[in-house]
């Protein structure tokens, strides 16, 4: 077994042995995203198959599945049937930060890249114009971009 995979089931047997009242597979989904954020499992990280992850932590494996479900609809992993559950790339871009979006994404080591979807002068509508103190239906410009990392 993977030092990745020893370590998350070490973490996932300790979470759930905690009492509290969470359900186990809220318990156990927000494990997975904990080591995903810490950098335990990393972006590709193959996990190991529901049965064999039901016996490690001494879960059923609809708590299993359903933690996976769980995760898979939040975005941290992609199931395909016989090939396995894989680690997605996430990344929690914070506003509260003072820094802007590039810098976060340059302090966690990746590369920040600008994806130009549409760039074109507009007639500037009214509201807008309003707020930029401009003549209502002057040209502006107008664009869309998706920020990537």
């Amino acid at each position: 077994m993977e030092q990745a995979h020893t370590r998350l089931i070490a973490q996932l047997n300790e979470r759930i042995s905690a009492a509290d009242n969470t359900p186990l597979y809220m318990k156990f989904a927000q494990t997975v995203k904990d080591a995903v954020r810490s950098g335990i499992l990393e972006h590709g990280n193959i996990l190991p198959g529901e049965r064999d992850l039901s016996q490690l932590t001494g879960v059923s494996r609809i708590t299993v599945r359903k933690a996976m479900q769980a995760l898979e609809e939040e975005g941290v992993v992609t199931r395909a049937r016989g090939y396995g559950t894989q680690i997605n790339n996430i990344f929690e871009y914070s506003l509260k930060e003072a820094r802007g979006f590039s810098q976060q994404v340059v302090l966690r080591g990746k590369k920040p890249d600008t994806l130009w979807v549409n760039k074109r002068v507009v007639s500037c509508p009214d509201e807008v114009a309003q707020h930029l103190a401009i003549p209502a239906g002057s040209d502006v410009f107008f664009t869309q971009t998706y920020s990537l990392c």
